[in-house]
């Protein structure tokens, strides 16, 4: 086993500590200071041990966005991707329990991810990043082929290399292990906001190009009216214009009729 993989079976170890101390912490009653005490020491000695484990690369690593009050999202369906039960468990019980969204359907490996993802469609995907058979950004950037995702990776390293190649691949959002509730609540959060920005630029862009490409169609069937009819500019974009008022069609369709030898007007309006 090299180091990266002990780093990461570490790591792993450390967020099922998390998870289960976190689960220990709700179940003890409000009057169980010195028990609830206790838990809460062993929550803050995985988060040092991480830190420890992970500081050796923690060099030019973004930070996460500060966390502010959570903003109501709409229900969103979720597809999870963890290889280890518990942590995949918790991410579960997390979304649905705490967030309020529903997990369609859960995966352990590359490859299931991809599956699962295509199958469902969902509005997000939450997955760690090394995970057996392909790993999670190779996954993600294979989805991403056939369709767009709101996603929020997790890893347990702090190697800058990696985490700039999530930023590259569309990562909209990235938690370090071990995480909590309220961190995955905001990087959701994060996630989902992103993509709506990137999901509205991508639709104004494929609009600008539809409408250039529509103007080259009209100028191009202007010109066969111009020179056949030995129109005007003018003459030939009115005459398009109240034909297609005419026949109830668009501009662009009347147009594209014309280069196609179709619908010729008969005569300038």
């Amino acid at each position: 086993m090299t180091i990266d993989e002990m780093r990461h079976e570490v790591l792993d170890l450390l967020q099922s500590v998390y998870v289960l101390t976190a689960r220990l912490k709700m179940m003890l009653p409000e009057t169980a200071g010195e028990e609830r005490e206790i838990v809460e020491q062993m929550a803050r000695r995985a988060q040092l041990c991480r830190d420890r484990v992970t500081g050796a690369a923690a060099t030019n690593v973004p930070e996460p966005a500060p966390l502010d009050e959570p903003a109501t999202l709409p229900r969103l369906r979720a597809v999870v991707v963890e290889d280890d039960p518990t942590n995949r468990d918790f991410i579960v019980e997390t979304l649905t329990r705490q967030c309020g969204h529903e997990v369609v359907a859960t995966a352990g490996n590359g490859p299931a991810m991809v599956r699962e993802v295509l199958a469902h469609k969902p509005d997000l995907v939450v997955f760690d990043i090394h995970l057996p058979g392909v790993d999670g950004l190779t996954a993600l950037e294979q989805i991403s082929q056939q369709r767009a995702v709101a996603a929020v990776a997790v890893t347990g390293d702090r190697n800058s290399q990696l985490l700039t190649r999530a930023l590259e691949d569309n990562i909209l959002a990235y938690l370090l292990k071990p995480i909590d509730a309220r961190q995955l609540m905001f990087a959701v959060q994060l996630a989902w906001a992103r993509f709506n920005e990137y999901d509205q630029l991508r639709s104004e862009n494929q609009t600008l190009q539809q409408n250039l490409k529509d103007r080259k169609v009209i100028e191009r069937a202007k010109g066969v009216l111009m020179r056949r009819h030995h129109w005007t500019e003018q003459q030939a974009f009115r005459t398009l214009q109240k034909k297609a008022m005419d026949l109830r069609v668009s501009v662009v369709k009347l147009a594209q009729d014309i280069l196609d030898g179709k619908g010729l007007p008969a005569g300038p309006s």
